[in-house]
């Protein structure tokens, strides 16, 4: 996308009304579960629909105007995933990618690719130290 086209839809973003949206962005929180999937969805819908409004302002052919607007969001909802830190980031997401795939927004090839990084950032955390165990007393049989 050029320059010109990212300052028009940053410009119609300005200008919308901010009401009960969820800001896109990377989560710094936790937050229940789900607030990062309607981060993500919101972030889709907010840039398809000024996309398609600045794309009609310029008089785009309507054949490709949607599936351009759509690419658009696609870049919106996948810079409003949560970053891949702490358990709840990376299961949020992993909440978003799914979201994602099943709304076109991620293509499958990329949702493999996100998913193993996910997978990285979950190897990559430190080990929880497991809780102590009860010793056995000495000649009895384990359980089971």
């Amino acid at each position: 996308m050029s320059t010109v086209n990212m300052a028009a839809i940053v410009k119609a973003f300005a200008g919308a009304s901010t009401g009960s949206v969820i800001a896109p962005g990377p989560s710094f929180k936790t937050s229940p579960a789900g607030d990062a999937v309607k981060r993500c969805r919101s972030a889709w819908h907010r840039t398809f629909e000024a996309s398609v409004a600045m794309r009609r302002d310029r008089k785009q052919d309507e054949l490709f105007l949607k599936e351009d607007a759509a690419e658009d969001a696609s870049k919106a909802h996948r810079n409003a995933m949560p970053l891949l830190s702490g358990s709840d980031g990376i299961s949020d997401f992993i909440a978003c990618v799914a979201h994602g795939v099943l709304i076109d927004a991620i293509t499958p090839q990329m949702s493999t690719q996100l998913l193993y990084a996910a997978q990285v950032a979950v190897g990559a955390r430190p080990r929880q130290p497991e809780s102590p165990k009860e010793p056995r007393p000495k000649n009895t049989p384990p359980p089971g």
